[in-house]
């Protein structure tokens, strides 16, 4: 026998009782209340619950047959006495009343006997069942099948309180999902939305996969709903969302084409999530829950969503706004730029023109050509998006056109115009498919006094080939003329004295030599060529002026001699200032083979050859071609000798010839030059090439005599160091150690700056006192070199601090050598005080050496210092015992002497210690090597060790 089970409540009923219970309440059936979230109906298609399995209740049996079999069960209990036996036929009585009623209410039977509805018979058996006890064991499974008797009825007050007995008495039941679901159901439609949450929570707290989950989670976040447990609904809205949609990510989702079963509880979930967010902040509240629940794919399905639901209640701003809010969040998401167009048809529609057009604007810049996003974009979505954009474009463009034109107000007409040419462009840049845009461009910036756009945008229409466009050649000129008047305006507005004005004429020299170029049959080109060579001239557009001048001279009307003889005088001036002086030389030879003696311009042609030749030969000289350039110098020299660059021709020449090393040659030139031009500013330099010239000779001695002189004739006093120092040097050099002495001394008694020079000035001065073993002078300039670095600390270098170091080592081995002259002799305290403060003064100096942190010295200082400790240590043992001790007292004071020295021998150790060290940072010079063997002597134990060397690999010593 098929085991029964509890059938569910038909779906569409649930649903019609549930759209009742939402519907508006009236309160003393007259005035109707406001509208709650818990007000809002339940709206699901039947399909919701296709995934839960109606549970088969009858057996294959005909109707006829089962009304046998209860008789035949009624009959069969009256002939027996065995409880067992009566307890299952009783039970089976129970069920097939329960088939033959179902089958009684399908068919529309009239209700038998005083029976209250069809299932009367049923639910009297399984009371009676379960009042007996004669289920057995059963209990369980009769509640069930009783609560099913009561809903099939329509009891369902009665059902509920058979299920909670059920559940409350079976929590464990195999029942339990589909109780629980059926309390959630009959608590929803009784409006008791907490109780109902509960139950659903029981359901969706199991296994996912049940058939009752989805159902339950929907059902659950509408309890939520209705309770105005707004987050929570919206998350577990959001959980069936995450069922319901296609786990692969898609942005083109139709919510027609999911599945059946789907369809009507995702659109109702959309629609419920939109009225939530309608009631908070809209998009805000969109976001918020978006950010707190996690990203999802879907998203763009809730903004859709919710905009319409804006639409539906004619908050257009909203509905607008909420689109704006998704485009803002995900810029490069693909729906985006539609959104955009949806935003825009939403103020439209709303009434709002002027949002819409700052919108159209804001679409544009955002996903224009001039955008972030269009260039990421396929050619293929660029399309998508094209027509919309051309047509904002478009009306953008024209509408500020037009409305400059109606401006009455100056400032208004121009930014309109301005604003018009922004978006002219904008459409040429992303289409560039109608010429009118290009030209009207041209006359918006020219109409919004933006001249020099203007001009661009005009010369680009008349000069620049367009394959998509035909323009006449008359609208070509007549556009680049415009371009000339555009940069007469320009000039109209600046200073005629200023940088600007030079520029913005040269800019119209060249647009105007290109009319001329472009348009030579133009009757406007002849004089304006005429015009602008002169001018060109004067704006130092040499290149331009040669090109010109060339056209000129080939005109088809042929020139006058006058102007070619001008146009070539021009031409040679012009190749002259571009520096092209080897050009230049052949273009002025050319001109003076054309002008008469008499000419007044002939002096000037011959000077600007002279200048032609000197500034060729510097080329040459540069250009490491210096016999060439030194041949020009002597042909100024020669074929122009009254020239004004003469002087400075021959004073160049005699350089090159030093450098050439043809030394007699050089001193002719300069010698004649000294006689020639005494008084002139040049000859002052004449000692130091001379001085130069000693220098290559080695001629030492003549050389320092060149640099005294020009030290002492120099002015300011700054002037004389570099070459008193090199004067110095020189003697030094020279063997002359005297006079290098006194410039020296002089040099350092004068500069303290620069400092690098000055310290070593000191520190050749005490080598000079060191070789002449004046060890005197020599202190006296190691103490000033190592005051002079002290002095300036933000200028010490790892050179001065060596030289300061090095000086400082000196002082203390001085007083070193002081320190181990005094003896320890009796009386031995006076004698100890001498030696003591000789030590501090020792270990001062040596200390003060170490202190400029110089490896190789204070490595030495350290074993010094130590020496000296050590060295006081052993003076104080062998120093003179008193006479008259007899041999206690002499042991007593021999151990009176032992105590005095262990410290200072400990002293030394700890600074032999110290030093050796060093040799941890990778410092191993011979003073770090010499404390060790002080160390293996002091301290033999730890420092004189042999090392040991195991006859096997494994064995530890």
């Amino acid at each position: 026998m098929n085991k029964l089970k509890l059938a569910l409540l038909p779906i569409s009923a649930l649903v019609l009782s549930l759209v009742l219970a939402g519907c508006v309440n009236t309160d003393n059936g007259n005035q109707p209340k406001k509208k709650t979230l818990a007000d809002i109906s339940l709206n699901i298609e039947p399909a919701v619950n296709s995934s839960i399995e109606r549970p088969q209740v009858k057996d294959n049996a005909s109707d006829s047959d089962v009304i046998q079999l209860i008789i035949d069960y009624k009959e069969l209990a009256l002939l027996t006495d065995d409880p067992k036996v009566k307890q299952k036929i009783a039970l089976r009585l129970a069920e097939l009343q329960l088939i033959d009623d179902e089958h009684s209410q399908e068919v529309g039977s009239s209700v038998q006997g005083n029976t209250a509805g069809y299932f009367g018979n049923t639910i009297a058996a399984y009371q009676a069942l379960l009042k007996k006890r004669d289920g057995g064991d059963n209990s369980e499974h009769l509640l069930y099948q009783l609560a099913k008797a009561y809903e099939l009825q329509g009891e369902g007050e009665l059902s509920y309180q058979t299920v909670k007995i059920l559940t409350d008495t079976y929590p464990n039941s195999t029942y339990a999902k589909e109780l629980h679901f059926r309390s959630g159901e009959y608590l929803f439609s009784q409006k008791k939305y907490a109780l109902a949450s509960d139950a659903y929570k029981h359901v969706v707290a199991t296994d996912s996969k049940t058939s009752y989950f989805q159902t339950a989670l929907y059902m659950l976040a509408w309890s939520e709903f209705k309770l105005e447990k707004e987050t929570q609904a919206l998350n577990y809205f959001s959980q069936l969302l995450d069922l319901q949609l296609p786990t692969q990510a898609s942005n083109k989702i139709d919510l027609d084409k999911l599945p059946v079963a789907s369809q009507g509880m995702v659109k109702d979930t959309l629609r419920v999530m939109s009225l939530i967010f309608s009631y908070q902040q809209g998009a805000d509240s969109l976001v918020q829950h978006y950010q707190q629940y996690g990203a999802r794919y879907y998203e763009y399905l809730n903004y859709e969503s919710l905009a319409a639901q804006f639409i539906d209640e004619k908050r257009y701003q909203d509905s607008a706004q909420t689109y704006a809010t998704f485009v803002e969040r995900y810029p490069e998401h693909v729906k985006s730029p539609f959104y955009a167009i949806t935003k825009i048809e939403t103020y439209r529609r709303g009434r709002f023109p002027l949002i819409a057009v700052k919108e159209k604007q804001l679409f544009v810049r955002q996903f224009g050509v001039t955008g972030v996003h269009w260039n990421g974009w396929q050619p293929a979505y660029q399309q998508r998006i094209a027509p919309t954009l051309k047509s904002f474009i478009v009306e953008l463009a024209q509408d500020n056109y037009r409305s400059a034109k109606q401006q009455k107000s100056a400032t208004v007409k121009n930014q309109r115009y301005a604003d018009a040419a922004t978006w002219f462009l904008e459409y040429i840049n992303t289409f560039n498919d109608d010429e009118r845009m290009a030209y009207l461009y041209a006359e918006s910036l020219y109409a919004s006094e933006q001249f020099q756009a203007a001009i661009k945008a005009y010369q680009e229409y008349a000069y620049t080939p367009d394959a998509n466009f035909v323009k006449a050649r008359g609208v070509r000129a007549d556009a680049a003329y415009n371009a000339l008047i555009a940069y007469q305006k320009m000039s109209e507005r600046l200073d005629h004295t200023a940088g600007g004005f030079a520029q913005v004429q040269q800019y119209w020299q060249a647009s105007s030599q290109q009319f001329v170029d472009s348009f030579a049959l133009d009757t406007r080109s002849l004089p304006l060529l005429e015009d602008i060579i002169a001018q060109k001239f004067t704006a130092k557009r040499y290149d331009d002026v040669i090109v010109s001048a060339q056209q000129m001279i080939d005109w088809p009307h042929s020139p006058t001699s006058s102007q070619i003889i001008d146009a070539n005088i021009i031409t040679a001036h012009s190749v002259f200032n571009l520096k092209r002086f080897e050009q230049s030389i052949s273009a002025y030879e050319n001109v003076l083979t054309m002008l008469q003696l008499q000419d007044k311009r002939l002096t000037d042609i011959n000077e600007n050859y002279a200048a032609s030749m000197f500034r060729q030969a510097e080329l040459d000289i540069a250009g490491d071609n210096m016999a060439q350039g030194i041949e020009l110098f002597i042909a100024i020299i020669d074929k122009t000798p009254s020239s004004s660059v003469r002087k400075l021709a021959q004073y160049n020449a005699a350089q090159y010839l030093y450098q050439t090393k043809k030394y007699d040659l050089a001193s002719e030139y300069l010698e004649d030059f000294r006689q020639r031009y005494a008084s002139d500013e040049l000859t002052k330099d004449i000692g130091e090439q001379l001085a130069s010239l000693y220098e290559q000779q080695q001629n030492w001695v003549k050389a320092a005599d060149e640099y005294l002189r020009i030290s002492e004739r120099a002015k300011p006093l700054s002037a004389q160091q570099a070459p008193l120092f090199i004067a110095a040097s020189y003697y030094a050099k020279a063997k002359q150690p005297n006079k290098a002495l006194v410039y020296f001394k002089r040099h350092a008694h004068a500069f303290e700056k620069p400092f690098e020079r000055a310290i070593d000035v000191r520190f050749k001065l005490s080598e000079l006192y060191l070789a002449q073993q004046d060890h005197v002078e020599r202190l006296f300039w190691l103490k000033k070199l190592m005051r002079l670095n002290a002095k300036y600390p933000n200028n010490t270098t790892e050179h001065s601090t060596f030289l300061a170091a090095q000086s400082a080592m000196v002082f203390a081995a001085d007083a070193h050598n002081e320190f181990n002259k005094i003896k320890l002799n009796l009386p031995l305290r006076r004698s100890l005080q001498r030696k003591t403060s000789s030590l501090k003064k020792s270990l001062n100096a040596y200390q003060k050496a170490s202190d400029y942190n110089v490896a190789k010295f204070s490595t030495e200082a350290s074993y010094q210092m130590a020496q000296i400790y050590r060295q006081l240590a052993q003076d104080l043992m062998d120093s003179q015992r008193p006479a008259g001790l007899d041999e206690l007292a002499l042991e007593q004071y021999e151990v009176l002497l032992e105590e005095q020295a262990f410290p200072f021998e400990d002293q030394a150790i700890a600074l032999y210690e110290n030093n050796s060290q060093r040799s941890w940072q990778g410092i191993f010079d011979q003073w770090v090597k010499k404390s060790f063997i002080a160390l293996s002597s002091l301290l033999p134990g730890r420092y004189n060790k042999t090392e040991k060397i195991a006859e096997q690999d494994d064995v530890i010593l």
